[in-house]
């Protein structure tokens, strides 16, 4: 998702742009994450999802 609006604001202009992914740690406690589920489990998948966009980047 990062990628894509990166080409994009990146087409409007010459300049270099910048941005910025938010951190692990706070997509976890901004994460809705159901009692039955483990916590570690699922910073672990928001940590490869994390890793795929800076790769993608």
């Amino acid at each position: 998702m990062t990628l894509g609006w990166t080409a994009f604001a990146h087409s409007l202009t010459k300049k270099k742009i910048k941005g910025r992914l938010t951190g692990l740690i706070t997509l976890l406690f901004w994460s809705f994450i159901r009692d039955d589920g483990d916590k570690q489990g699922i910073a672990h998948q928001i940590a490869l999802a994390l890793r795929d966009e800076v790769v993608d980047l």
